[in-house]
């Protein structure tokens, strides 16, 4: 989840026009292609962070690598953002761009972490839970991790929901050190 109210305000901005033009199914792939370009590159992270390569500069280079290869309304947003000095916030304003259409569309993307792989009947089991729990339409993804000893983590926006055995033995423990728990 993004948390800057610059990319907020941009990437409502790119919603509402791109709803207005018809062409928010090809925002959402030009958002793709904007964020894995940033993602994969270290140098073009760097190039967004830096202040000091002057604007110009950054609007030659950031035609170079994007335009043509996203639409024109996209293009024009990061052209205005480099022009306004606020390219660092690119990746984000795309990421926000993602989001607030999956909230429009009742969309939540969850990541489940579990300490062994699950099987197709038990992952569509955990999606109808967490569709009943977030009343919106989830897209879970699944991801084994071995420290979680067992039971499960969900990450749905900014809400976790830890119920590992990990967790539990960290709470426990923490309740033995306050006093809480006698063993009598």
């Amino acid at each position: 989840m993004v948390n800057s109210k610059i990319a907020r305000r941009y990437s409502t901005a790119l919603l509402e026009e791109a709803d207005r033009q018809s062409l928010t199914d090809v925002i959402v792939k030009d958002a793709a292609v904007v964020i894995k370009a940033i993602n994969d590159s270290r140098e073009l992270q760097l190039f967004f962070q830096s202040p000091v390569i002057d604007k110009d500069k950054k609007l030659s280079i950031v035609t170079e690598i994007f335009k043509g290869k996203i639409n024109q309304l996209s293009f024009s947003l990061i052209s205005l953002m480099v022009s306004r000095k606020r390219e660092a916030e690119t990746k984000n304003v795309f990421e926000d761009f993602l989001e607030l259409r999956d909230e429009r569309n009742g969309i939540a993307k969850a990541e489940v972490v579990t300490a062994v792989e699950l099987t197709e009947e038990e992952k569509k089991d955990i999606k109808l839970k967490i569709d009943h729990y977030s009343k919106l339409n989830s897209l879970p993804t699944f991801k084994v991790d071995k420290s979680v000893i067992g039971g499960f983590k969900i990450k749905i926006k900014d809400t976790i929901l830890d119920a590992s055995i990990k967790r539990q033995l960290e709470l426990l423990l923490k309740k033995f050190k306050e006093g809480g728990v006698s063993l009598n």
